[in-house]
């Protein structure tokens, strides 16, 4: 992603990218979102500011995440599972997230094919490790 557009000019050519995959015309994707074709044409020339309720429906509509749209990531889909996981994490307090991101970091370790009790140890809270290291017969 170039740093000299702007999210408006990024949310305009990825809506205009994906509306041409689905071979769809302005008039087309405009009665199907139930929005106008002026302002798809708008949205696509970053010459308005798109409001939220139109962003939902368009990302809805061509499956992709928010992130994607507005140039924040170039992975168009989060996963089930990972949109799962974002859903579950919300609902716990700052001090739970971290212990799942301690966790996720200890697995993304041991993925990668390491066992070294001392990386775990600078993973991993105390509570923790003695789980993987009884998983791991250490």
């Amino acid at each position: 992603m170039a740093q000299n557009r702007s999210t408006y000019e990024i949310f305009g050519e990825r809506l205009k990218e994906l509306r041409i995959q689905k071979g769809l015309s302005q008039q087309q994707l405009a009665n199907m979102v139930h929005m106008s074709r002026r302002t798809i044409a708008l949205y696509e020339k970053a010459m308005v500011k798109p409001r939220l309720k139109n962003v939902e429906r368009l990302i809805n509509f061509f499956g992709v995440s928010s992130d994607y749209m507005l140039g924040l990531s170039h992975e168009r889909h989060i996963s089930p599972g990972v949109a799962e996981l974002i859903q579950e994490c919300k609902e716990l307090s700052e001090e739970q997230q971290g212990i799942i991101l301690a966790i996720l970091k200890v697995m993304k370790h041991l993925n990668n094919g390491n066992a070294d009790p001392n990386k775990i140890a600078i993973l991993a809270p105390r509570w923790i490790r003695h789980q993987i290291y009884r998983m791991l017969g250490l």
